[in-house]
C-alpha cells in the first residue's frame, strides 16, 4: 500500500488528478483494514473535490462522515462538504456542513477557510448579522491569517447591503492599511469611492477612484471606476 499511497501523492504534485483518483481508489479497494484507511478516504474526497466534482465529493465524503473518529477528521470532511454544496449555490447545505466543521475542529487546519465560507454562504443568504459575526471571528481567532484582507472586505460588502456606507468605508480602510498587497485592494477602492460618492463627500470619492486608475490601470473594475469618476465631475457642476 505504501507505494500505491506515493504514486497517488506523486500524481496530485504532478496535477495529475485523474490518475491520483484511480490510484487512490485502488489504494481503499485492496487495503480496507489499513490503519491509514480513513485518512486515505479523506484524500480522495480532497482529490475529488479539486477536480470540482463537486455533487461526487459531497456524496462520498458524507457515506464516509460516521467512520471518522478523530476531530478533526470530521472537521476536514464537513468541509469539504460544506465547500462543495457552496460551490454549487446550496447556501443553506453549506451553512449547516460548515457549521458542522467549525464545532468539530474550531482550530483545524480548514477552520479559517470554514469561517471564510460560512461567512459567504450567510451573505447569499441574506443573513448579514450572521455573515458579519462569523466574519468578525474570522478576524479574531486568525488575526494577520490569510484570509485577513478578503475577511475586512466582505465585512465592507456586508455593510453596504445593510446600507451602512460610513461603516463600510471604515472596513475598505482597515484592508488598504493592514493588507496593501491583497487581490481586494482594487475592489475595496471602488467600493469606497463609491460609497463616499453616496455620502456626498464628492472630493474624497474623486481622489479615491483616482488612485484606483492610477494605480490599477489594467484591472477589470477599472471602467466600473471611470463610469464613477465621470459621476464625480457632474456632482461637482
Amino acid at each position: 500500500p505504501d507505494v500505491l499511497y506515493l504514486l497517488g501523492e506523486a500524481h496530485v504534485q504532478r496535477d495529475k488528478l485523474p490518475e491520483a483518483e484511480t490510484t487512490f481508489r485502488q489504494l481503499l479497494e485492496n487495503h480496507a483494514g489499513h490503519p491509514q484507511f480513513s485518512s486515505w478516504q479523506l484524500r480522495l474526497g480532497e482529490i475529488l473535490h479539486f477536480q470540482k466534482k463537486y455533487d461526487e465529493t459531497v456524496t462520498f465524503v458524507a457515506g464516509i462522515l460516521d467512520k471518522l473518529v478523530r476531530p478533526q477528521d470530521q472537521g476536514q470532511a464537513h468541509f469539504m462538504v460544506g465547500s462543495a454544496h457552496f460551490f454549487k449555490d446550496r447556501f443553506a447545505e453549506a451553512t449547516t456542513s460548515l457549521a458542522a466543521s467549525l464545532e468539530a475542529a474550531p482550530k483545524g487546519g480548514q477552520a479559517d477557510e470554514a469561517l471564510l465560507y460560512l461567512a459567504r454562504s450567510q451573505f447569499k443568504q441574506d443573513k448579514l448579522a450572521e455573515s458579519r459575526t462569523t466574519l468578525e471571528r474570522l478576524l479574531a481567532d486568525f488575526p494577520k491569517g490569510r484570509f485577513q484582507g478578503q475577511a475586512y472586505y466582505r465585512l465592507g460588502e456586508c455593510l453596504d447591503a445593510e446600507k451602512k456606507p460610513a461603516e463600510a468605508v471604515k472596513q475598505y480602510d482597515l484592508l488598504l492599511a493592514s493588507v496593501p498587497e491583497s487581490p481586494y485592494v482594487p475592489y475595496a477602492l471602488y467600493n469606497k469611492g463609491y460609497d463616499l460618492l453616496g455620502l456626498e463627500k464628492i472630493d474624497e470619492a474623486a481622489a479615491v477612484l483616482a488612485d484606483l486608475v492610477k494605480r490599477f490601470p489594467e484591472h477589470e473594475i477599472k471602467k466600473a471606476a471611470v463610469i464613477a469618476q465621470a459621476e464625480t465631475v457632474y456632482r461637482r457642476g
